[in-house]
């Protein structure tokens, strides 16, 4: 199954991504409690200020060797997302689909004549 990146909802996009070339393999999924302060003591205890927050989900696609057509319609879906500020759905290899944010700058850099490789990672919605 593809992925797809579909603006603002996968049920009715208005702009949608379907890269020619599946992510390189694996395809990071990092879920961490990134509010939490934590340090230790001299003596060896161990503080943790834990605001309660929901643990933060990612996932990260690496890209190689997409071609150009590809390069510029993920930069109008990054234009159009606007990074962070509008969420739209992600449609995974397995067809599952998560609400989520860019959350990365866009950079795709030539990998060769006419290819471009690069990394782009996604922020689950909470609740999502």
């Amino acid at each position: 199954m593809a992925i797809v990146f579909s603006y603002p909802t996968q049920a009715s996009p208005t702009l949608s991504w379907t890269p020619s070339k599946p992510p390189r393999f694996p395809i990071g999924h990092k879920r961490d409690f990134h509010r939490q302060a934590r340090g230790e003591t001299a003596g060896g205890a161990v503080l943790v200020q834990d605001p309660s927050t929901p643990a933060r989900e990612m996932f990260e696609l690496v890209f190689d060797h997409l071609p150009e057509a590809d390069r510029d319609q993920v930069a109008l879906f990054f234009d159009t997302v606007r990074k962070t500020a509008a969420p739209f759905d992600y449609t995974d290899p397995g067809g599952g689909i998560t609400r989520v944010r860019w959350w990365s700058a866009f950079d795709f850099k030539q990998a060769a004549a006419g290819r471009h490789s690069g990394t782009i990672q996604l922020l689950k919605e909470p609740g999502a």
